[in-house]
Order: structure tokens, then C-alpha cells, then sequence
């Protein structure tokens, strides 16, 4: 696997191309994206409109996005042999990452919790940039955030660091892992199918145990 860096502002963006055939991915995803939807339903969190209801994208609305409930699973328990494949290659960057950021990875012991990201056909079409989704996932030391995109070619994810911006376009199979503190945003999404990412978040064990013990109950597991 050869691993690319870019370096962006204070941050540097590590990547791969992962030879996962995504049309066979992809119907296994739907399958558990269905599994999902129904234990939201039967738990009340989620709760399906009327297509024609013109109520802006959210949770709630008639679009089902995993993503709005991902304190309450975490996509890589799934028996899926591409999830296993994809959490291999994600230690692979992370190990690359701990060195050129002198980070002891043995002494972190990392977990690692992840989600399916559905953003449906059309998405932020007339918006250059999508201002209310900018986010960035903590700015806690020695953590990082990555993706792997399933289906979201082409398009781009917008990032900004210090008055930067940069405009990063995404390839159906690249993984990228960087450090959290890094704002980015999804871009516009012109087709008619959904958009689909699996999103991650690595966490030393300190990080944690300390979140489970304030109350946050979100589901990581080690990343061996």
C-alpha cells in the first residue's frame, strides 16, 4: 500500500487507494444501512416524512443518515470482511502518523469508532462552500479523523486552517487520515445518487476512559 502525504497548513493529510471492489461494498452497506434505519425506528430516533416534505435536511427529515446517531454504534463491530480490510489499512496510516508526529502508538492504545456518512442526490448543490457543516472532531492532542470514500466521486471536501482553505477532491476508494482541529466541510453533490463516506475517530485509551467517565458513552473499540 503506498501511502501519500499532503501538507496543509499546520496539518498534514495522509492517504491510500484501497483496491476494495465498492460495488460489492456498496450492497453490503445497504444492507446494514437498512438494519440501522429499523433499529432507529424502533428505538424512536428516527422517524420518516413525506418525500414531499420541504423541510431542511436534517435529522429527522425524510433522508435517513447514520451519521445523526453515531453515539449508538459503531460501524466496525459489523461482520463485514471490507470493514476488516479497511480498519488493517487504517492502522497502517495511523502508524505513519504516530511517527512523524512522535507519537508513542504502543503506549496510546488506540480505539477507533466509525460511522456510515448517506447524504442524499442533489446535496448543497448551489453553495460554494457549505457554511453550516463546517466542523472539525475536537481539538484534544494526539487524536485523528479520517474517511473512505465509497461513492462520492467526483466531488471534494473543503478544508481551512488558519485562514486557509483547501479544496481536496475525493477518488472512489482513498483513505485519508489527518490529526483532529482540522475544519472541513462536504462539498456539492450534483447526482441523483446518494453521497457515501465512512467516517472514523481514533482516540488514545486515556481519551477514552476520561470520556466515559464525564458520560460519554460512545462505542469504540481497539484498533489491533
Amino acid at each position: 500500500m503506498e501511502i501519500t502525504t499532503e501538507d496543509f497548513s499546520d496539518h498534514r493529510i495522509y492517504g491510500s487507494m484501497l483496491p476494495i471492489d465498492n460495488d460489492i461494498f456498496m450492497t453490503k452497506l445497504k444492507e446494514l444501512y437498512e438494519q440501522l434505519k429499523k433499529f432507529h425506528i424502533a428505538n424512536g430516533k428516527y422517524k420518516p416524512k413525506d418525500i414531499n416534505d420541504n423541510n431542511i435536511y436534517g435529522p429527522g427529515d425524510f433522508v435517513y443518515d447514520p451519521s445523526h446517531y453515531l453515539d449508538d454504534h459503531n460501524i466496525f463491530i459489523s461482520p463485514i470482511s471490507e470493514l476488516h480490510f479497511l480498519l488493517s489499512n487504517i492502522k497502517k496510516l495511523l502508524v505513519v502518523a504516530c511517527e512523524e508526529n512522535n507519537i508513542d502508538l504502543e503506549k496510546e492504545k488506540y480505539y477507533i469508532h466509525g460511522w456510515i456518512n448517506y447524504s442524499p442526490g442533489k446535496l448543497h448543490q448551489e453553495r460554494e462552500y457549505e457554511e453550516l457543516f463546517w466542523h472539525d472532531h475536537g481539538q484534544k492532542p494526539n487524536e485523528f479523523h479520517g474517511y473512505y470514500v465509497v461513492n462520492a466521486e467526483p466531488s471534494v471536501t473543503h478544508y481551512r486552517a488558519n485562514g486557509e482553505k483547501l479544496d481536496r477532491e475525493n477518488n472512489n476508494g482513498k483513505l485519508i487520515l489527518a490529526k483532529t482541529g482540522l475544519e472541513h466541510a462536504v462539498g456539492r453533490w450534483n447526482f441523483d445518487i446518494p453521497r457515501i463516506t465512512i467516517a472514523y475517530n481514533l482516540m488514545p485509551l486515556k481519551h477514552v476512559i476520561y470520556a466515559k467517565e464525564t458520560g460519554d458513552v460512545i462505542p469504540f473499540v481497539p484498533i489491533v
